[in-house]
């Protein structure tokens, strides 16, 4: 069998080349950071809550509020309670 290993010529400089144990174990990185949800604050959050759950929209509201005028006979009345009743009685609803 022939040696294939060169001999180093006596010019070369003389470094060790002894592997260690370590030598083929990779660097342990850190981990990639996970993202986080952001945090939101109380209101914000009653606030996406509320837009969830699709709140009636105007025209839903307007729609009741004239089916509740409509159910008194047209007699008079407080638009601005008819529209609250109409709002009040849409969310249940959902």
């Amino acid at each position: 069998m022939r040696n294939t290993m060169k001999k180093k010529s006596p010019d070369a400089p003389k470094t060790k080349t002894t592997t260690s144990p370590d030598a083929a174990v990779p660097k342990r990185t850190r981990a990639p950071r996970q993202k986080t949800a952001p945090v939101i604050a109380a209101d914000e959050m009653v606030e996406q809550e509320a837009t969830t759950w699709s709140d009636p929209t105007d025209d839903e509201i307007a729609r009741r509020a004239y089916e509740i005028f409509e159910s008194r006979d047209e007699l008079g009345g407080d638009a601005m309670a008819d529209w609250l009743q109409a709002e009040r009685e849409l969310k249940l609803q959902r």
